[in-house]
């Protein structure tokens, strides 16, 4: 699992944790990761990811923004629909 944000809080921390915990619980192997985006944009951020760790799926929540922020400062959605790293499967 990877979360990406500016600066990671104990919040965050937390919950991913919990989330493994839970998983794990089920007999999911699972790992939790909080690159920072360091000026990048998200998507991005998930693509140098899926990259990196040799990522067959990646699933993600997909939101929608107005057409004019999107259009100027972009988002993750739109940048992994507009260049999908690997297959992408996508929850609103």
């Amino acid at each position: 699992m990877l979360t990406a944000a500016d600066e990671a809080t104990s919040a965050q921390r937390e919950s991913g944790a919990s989330l493994v915990k839970h998983l794990a619980q089920h007999g999911i192997k699972a790992g939790f990761d909080m690159p920072t985006i360091g000026g990048s944009s998200i998507g991005k951020v998930l693509e140098a990811n899926v990259n990196a760790n040799n990522i067959d799926l990646l699933v993600m929540g997909a939101y929608r923004h107005s057409r004019l922020r999107e259009f100027v400062m972009g988002g993750a959605t739109y940048t992994i629909l507009g260049h999908p790293p690997c297959w992408v499967l996508m929850s609103h």
